[in-house]
């Protein structure tokens, strides 16, 4: 039968779920005893290993473990409280001790 529109989808693979080569993969995987990311990080710490290969592995390795730092929305308008301590340290300052007696209305 043709697909008529309006007519809701039927059968087919449910989203999200794993073809046969990703499921073989990842047993196989498994069975081996070591992923790709234990792989890379035992190749990493490994002194033996000449120091570009153990680079190569670091940098593969990063994004599974380090996530990226993420864009920081600077459109946001309004002033930024900070107080530096005697040492010249900033002190974090919770939303309520901040300073609004300025702002317009």
């Amino acid at each position: 039968m043709p697909f008529e529109r309006g007519r809701p989808k039927s059968g087919g693979r449910k989203a999200g779920s794993l073809n046969q080569l990703t499921v073989r993969l990842r047993q196989a995987s498994l069975a081996a005893g070591e992923t790709p990311l234990e792989y890379m990080l035992r190749l990493m710490r490994d002194s033996s290993q000449p120091a570009e290969v153990r680079g190569d592995m670091a940098k593969a390795a990063a994004p599974y473990i380090h996530p990226r730092k993420q864009a920081v929305d600077e459109s946001r308008s309004g002033r930024i409280t900070v107080i530096v301590d005697r040492s010249g340290h900033a002190v974090d300052v919770p939303p309520a001790l901040e300073d609004h007696s300025r702002e317009e209305e």
